[in-house]
């Protein structure tokens, strides 16, 4: 080969060579897009594997509550830029709240629930890998594109297929649905009776029930400006005493683990509700006027469906062997005191009272 001939290869082998990486500088972007969607894939799945295992015994089999709350919860999703759903993005910010929250409730727990302490750092099982894992999953897909809960549905019913279908088959005579499979996984894997539980004490970090609150009524789809977070600090500040001094009445409220104990009827006027947690755990304290049974109110997420229902007195989670008081103006009729703590309704923690 000429002279020439070597220049011109190798002129048009450098002309390739500059193509190729050209080729691959304009497409760097998309590639680590689709590398970072892959990875926050990978980390859901693991977290499904993780809720599955650890989680769901409390928090039931698709994180819709139970004993303990309903964390399937679109308040704790975060979007980025772009995304497919069409909502706006969710600012830094916020979204680093949002996780932060998650994190440390996964790793301390809920000091004066049933809620574990779950990181090693803290004396649980998990590694702050796995801690991230799950919170990967609860802050669901940032692009819109699916439903990170429909992993851990999957991961479920695979579990429960191998745990549950041989026993089944061998009592039905035949190889039981998905629907069988997953009813006797409820019957045996979700708590419903905490008694056999240990009331977590420590008292690593813990959030204010107003922070929690805040939290939980976040919408994600709302415009830039109009979320309900705010960036807080992990606190649990002492309320400051409702004022009872132009009350008609002061009503005595105990609440214990499962009952609520007050004697009716009440006085009408201005009320003021001393009300006492006896219990070992945290409890709330809400009432509302309806005539309804006091174990009548529709079920959601582990507790008392709220919504349509004019609350009009509210005590947050407070902790066991403490007192609270709020004041209310009751006309006469009938009224419903209850605790709504994931499970605590159902657990028996309402009474109906009238007012006369």
């Amino acid at each position: 080969m000429n002279t020439s001939k070597q220049v011109n290869v190798m002129i048009g082998l450098l002309f390739v060579s500059f193509l190729t990486i050209v080729g691959y500088l304009f497409n760097e972007s998309n590639r680590q897009v689709v590398e970072t969607e892959e990875i926050t894939h990978r980390n859901a799945e693991r977290g499904a594997r993780l809720f599955v295992q650890n989680c769901r015994t409390c928090h039931d089999l698709e994180g819709t509550g139970g004993i303990g709350a309903a964390i399937n919860n679109k308040a704790f999703w975060i979007y980025e830029e772009g995304n497919a759903a069409g909502v706006p993005a969710t600012p830094e910010g916020e979204a680093e709240a949002i996780r932060k929250y998650l994190r440390e409730t996964i790793e301390c727990g809920r000091p004066g629930t049933y809620m574990a302490t779950w990181s090693q750092r803290f004396g649980g099982p998990l590694s702050d890998t796995q801690v991230n894992h799950l919170v990967t999953l609860l802050t669901n897909d940032p692009t819109g594109k699916q439903d990170f809960w429909d992993l851990v549905i999957e991961e479920g019913h695979h579990a429960d297929e191998e745990q549950f279908a041989t026993v089944l088959e061998e009592e039905l005579g035949r190889h039981p649905t998905i629907e069988e499979i997953t009813e006797r996984s409820r019957e045996v894997t979700v708590v419903i009776d905490p008694t056999a539980l240990t009331v977590n004490t420590e008292s690593c970090g813990n959030w204010a029930p107003e922070t929690k609150a805040q939290f939980r009524g976040r919408d994600p789809f709302a415009a830039p400006g109009e979320a309900t977070t705010t960036v807080v600090t992990p606190a649990t500040p002492t309320p400051p005493p409702a004022d009872v001094s132009d009350a008609d009445a002061t009503v005595m409220v105990q609440m214990t683990e499962w009952d609520m104990i007050v004697d009716s009827p009440l006085p009408s006027g201005k009320i003021a509700f001393q009300v006492e947690n006896a219990g070992a755990v945290a409890h709330e304290f809400k009432v509302i006027r309806s005539d309804v049974a006091a174990d009548g109110l529709p079920i959601e997420g582990g507790k008392a469906n709220e919504g349509g229902l004019e609350i009009l007195a509210t005590i947050l989670e407070f902790p066991g062997n403490s007192t609270q008081v709020t004041t209310v103006d009751l006309s006469p009729g009938q009224y419903l005191l209850f605790c709504n703590v994931p499970a605590h309704y159902q657990l028996g923690m309402a009474i109906s009272v009238m007012v006369e």
